[in-house]
């Protein structure tokens, strides 16, 4: 249920990012943040959340953000929109710092349920003498799941996001409240070159211990739900007007419930880096804060 609200507040400070600003979404973000504190004050554990607010934000902003196409060397009249690719690796590296800051505030209750965990295996060995425990390989077990657990809770708020702007994207265009054109995402959704060289590192951090895993791995989970995106939209790109098309993707929808084709399709994604800037002329172009692409 709480997750289920926290939808449906991100997707209303997306449509107000898009439709209003920075501004605007910003009072909007810190007005439910004030709501939510009071009513889950009782859930200590929910509030840091509140942090995904800021990735939203920035997402909404960054896609209204255009300038002149003149500008980077396209033709005159037109204006060049910010591109998708940067607006996922912002979104990537938003989200991770956001799951890293709420991994390290609740290390705390991993904590208490570390100490509960050592409890009952306090009480087995006393009902079962006989059973033997190698209690390093356990606390490291318990080190592994956390650093899991970030791992997925930041690579399914990158998906979440992602899907509220998409859903977001195509209600306020057909509504003509967001100057942002509809873009073919087949083909523009990818991520940025920078990506790979902060994945690798990322990965390679994962070796480390304490506090630089848990980061590591909360950026390992996010750009990988990045990349994996991206080999999806380059699966829609190369299976357009293809008779096969509608069993291909549905075969690849449903491999990923497997964890090797879910690693093939990201790495698919990871193997093309592109940034595809949307033009539209400028009479198309409402009013709105210019900024460099």
């Amino acid at each position: 249920m709480q997750l289920l609200f926290y939808i449906f507040v991100l997707t209303l400070t997306l449509v107000i990012s898009l439709r209003w600003g920075l501004f605007c979404s910003l009072i909007f973000s810190g007005l439910i943040s004030v709501l939510i504190i009071v009513v889950f004050s009782l859930h200590a554990h929910v509030i840091p959340y509140l942090v995904l607010f800021f990735p939203t934000v920035i997402v909404g902003y960054l896609s209204c953000l255009a300038r002149p196409a003149n500008e980077i060397g396209g033709p005159e009249k037109l204006i060049a929109w910010y591109p998708l690719a940067d607006i996922m690796t912002y979104l990537c590296g938003m989200v991770a710092i956001s799951i890293s800051f709420i991994t390290l505030i609740n290390l705390k209750n991993y904590a208490d349920v570390n100490e509960k965990f050592t409890k009952i295996l306090e009480k087995i060995i006393q009902n079962y003498p006989k059973t033997f425990f190698d209690f390093t390989k356990i606390e490291k077990i318990k080190y592994y799941l956390i650093l899991y657990k970030t791992f997925v809770i930041s690579f399914s708020w990158v998906l979440i996001i992602f899907t509220i702007w998409y859903i977001t994207m195509h209600i306020v265009s057909n509504l003509g409240l967001s100057p942002r054109p509809r873009e073919n995402i087949s083909s523009s959704l990818r991520m940025n070159r920078l990506s790979i060289p902060i994945f690798a590192t990322a990965v390679a951090t994962l070796l480390f211990g304490s506090t630089p895993s848990i980061i590591a791995a909360s950026t390992t989970g996010a750009f990988f739900s990045g990349f994996l995106l991206s080999g999806f939209a380059r699966l829609h790109f190369v299976t357009h007007e293809k008779n096969q098309r509608l069993l291909i993707l549905l075969l690849a929808y449903i491999s990923i419930l497997f964890i090797i084709p879910m690693f093939v399709i990201a790495a698919y994604g990871l193997t093309e880096t592109t940034r595809s800037i949307i033009m539209t002329p400028e009479s198309q172009k409402k009013s709105r804060t210019k900024s460099d692409v």
